[in-house]
């Protein structure tokens, strides 16, 4: 077998609709590439580049128990804990950044 290569595509998810013309348009997509900026493809490891894409002004949610936890709106603004982007949590978010 041949290993994959940086860059190769190795997964794909779209969510398609349609939009009243006889055409299926792309509504959101998640792309997995492999991605060997960091560190190479290995014996158990292959590392990906995860892009998830709506169109248009759509935000991308996430949700728990089905409630809302946190938004990224069309201009990269971040809400977490709250229905406010842009608001400081109070003490509902915990951020971990790792180096």
């Amino acid at each position: 077998q041949t290993a994959v290569d940086d860059n190769d595509q190795i997964g794909l998810l779209r969510w398609l609709g349609d939009d009243g013309s006889d055409m299926r348009s792309l509504g959101a997509q998640i792309v997995g590439n492999v991605d060997e900026t960091y560190e190479t493809v290995t014996t158990y490891r292959v590392p990906i580049d995860l892009t998830i894409t709506t169109i248009n002004q759509t935000p991308i949610m996430f949700r728990t128990d089905n409630i809302e936890r946190m938004r990224i709106d069309h201009n990269g603004t971040i809400g977490v804990g709250s229905t406010v982007l842009g608001a400081t949590a109070t003490g509902k978010a915990k951020v971990g950044i790792y180096a």
